[in-house]
Formats: structure tokens, C-alpha cells, sequence
């Protein structure tokens, strides 16, 4: 995979570090993970597992382009720990955005399920340990969860929507427009649990 395009967002991912800079790193890292172990399995072929890590990788910390993150990273103002959260926008997005692009082409049910709920998962706890899974399969139980997942999709830079998006096309394959998934995500169509 080619390397050397810049994603130069506005926002970072850490203070030294703009956040397309840091995905795009982490996504190849991702998949030169991928491809070196060559899993093969009976249930989803290698190509979309490959697709579904990119995609995970590519927006692990995409809740980070939200100016809640951003006013904490980089400023010393007071901040809300739930708004400046960004694993579990992240996870919903990429569990939204995966469930999209495979609910075509993955006839197995009980891929087209387990598939997004994992990738999921992941992004949701990239930063520490799996809880019980019927307590992580809760996204949204509470009227501040709702709440808080609305301030976050609004305050996210637009700008860098457009970039991140270049690339998951470019690491996945798949032509997808972040900005219009965030325009059109129907918090209130978002079960409580996923399943």
C-alpha cells in the first residue's frame, strides 16, 4: 500500500500529531498486521477481514475530531469528560459505517452480525480491557448517552471528515462519504444494545 499522501487534518490526535496522520499510520501498521498472519478462515474470506481491520483502524479515534477533543488537547480551558470521550463515537460510527457497506454482499447472517458488533468492540475499547460483553453491547441506555452522542456528531470538523474519508478509500476500497453519514445518523434509530 502506498504510503506517502499526507493527511494533514486540523485537527490532532495527540499534541504533536495531526489525527489523518495518525490514522493513516495506524491503518497501515493494521494491515501490514493483516497480511503478514495470512489468517485464513472458513466464515469470512481474507479480503473482508482485511477491509474491516482497515476500516477499524481507520477510524479508531475519529471522535477525536470533535472540538470537545480538541479544547482538551490543546487547551487548558475546563473540559467535559464525556464530551472530549472519543472511543465510543468512533466505535458507533465505524460499527454504522461497516454494517453499510457489508449488508449487500455478506449473505451470512451471522457474519453480517458478528462482524460489525466485533470491529465494534474493538474500537470501543482500543484503549483498554473488554468488560462483560452484554454490558458492552449497550450503546446508547441512557438520555445523556443520546445526548452526548449528538454534541459529538455536531462539533465534528467537517474538513476533516472529507480527508478521513479519502482514507478509508484508500485503505479499504470502499467509496464512502463521512460527512453525509454524519448528517444523515439517526441517533434515535440506534437501538439501545446492539442485537
Amino acid at each position: 500500500m502506498a504510503t506517502s499522501s499526507s493527511y494533514d487534518t486540523e485537527s490532532f490526535s495527540h499534541p504533536n500529531e495531526r489525527l489523518g496522520n495518525h490514522l493513516k499510520r495506524v491503518a497501515c501498521n493494521a494491515i501490514g498486521a493483516i497480511d503478514r498472519v495470512d489468517a485464513k478462515f472458513t466464515i469470512i474470506e481474507s479480503d473482508l477481514l482485511r477491509r474491516a481491520v482497515a476500516l477499524a483502524a481507520a477510524l479508531h479515534d475519529l471522535g477525536k475530531a470533535t472540538t470537545f477533543f480538541q479544547n482538551y488537547l490543546l487547551t487548558d480551558e475546563p473540559f467535559d469528560n464525556d464530551l472530549k470521550a472519543h472511543a465510543k463515537l468512533s466505535a458507533i460510527v465505524t460499527r454504522s459505517l461497516l454494517s453499510e457497506m457489508i449488508k449487500n454482499s455478506v449473505q451470512d447472517p451471522v457474519l453480517r452480525f458478528y462482524l460489525p458488533l466485533i470491529t465494534f468492540l474493538s474500537v470501543k475499547r482500543h484503549h483498554g480491557n473488554l468488560e462483560n460483553i452484554g454490558d458492552e453491547n449497550y450503546v446508547l441506555d441512557k438520555q445523556r448517552e443520546k445526548e452526548v452522542l449528538t454534541k459529538q456528531l455536531q462539533s465534528l470538523n467537517q474538513n476533516d471528515l472529507k480527508l478521513i474519508s479519502q482514507l478509508v478509500n484508500e485503505t479499504t476500497g470502499w467509496e464512502i462519504s463521512l460527512p453525509t453519514l454524519i448528517q444523515d445518523f439517526d441517533i434515535k434509530g440506534l437501538p439501545p444494545q446492539l442485537g
